[in-house]
């Protein structure tokens, strides 16, 4: 993660913070600064949906933009999945995002991570 993708990020978010009609402040905050390193060690951190494990495992998700206006509101949002299996014949039963939707496509998923560590 390079310290200039930091500063466009922190820029991004100094600029979204702005009231409408003001201006910009010209300095970014180290507020803004620690909000978009963390945002960007989040987005670094998605791997791609295919190297996910299909063992029943449960790994943290962030859906992709779905365009189907039932399901649209999902978009860019985060669940615990695990993927269904396989049935005898080979079917992929695909991902169970939560109660009434499984059985979802890797297309629905943006990308994925491994659940942090529980704390003790």
């Amino acid at each position: 993660m390079t310290s200039d993708l930091i500063e466009k990020m922190a820029a991004a978010i100094r600029d979204a913070r702005a009231l409408p009609g003001s201006k910009p402040a010209p300095r970014i905050s180290d507020v803004d600064r620690r909000a978009a390193t963390a945002a960007l060690s989040v987005i670094s951190a998605l791997r791609p949906i295919e190297t996910a494990p299909r063992d029943g495992t449960y790994i943290l998700a962030t859906l992709a933009t779905i365009k189907d206006q039932r399901w649209r509101h999902l978009s860019g949002r985060r669940f615990v999945i695990r993927h269904e299996g396989y049935t005898q014949s080979g079917y992929d039963m695909g991902w169970w995002l939560f109660p009434g939707l499984g059985g979802a496509a890797d297309w629905w998923i943006e990308g994925w991570m491994h659940l942090p560590a529980s704390p003790r």
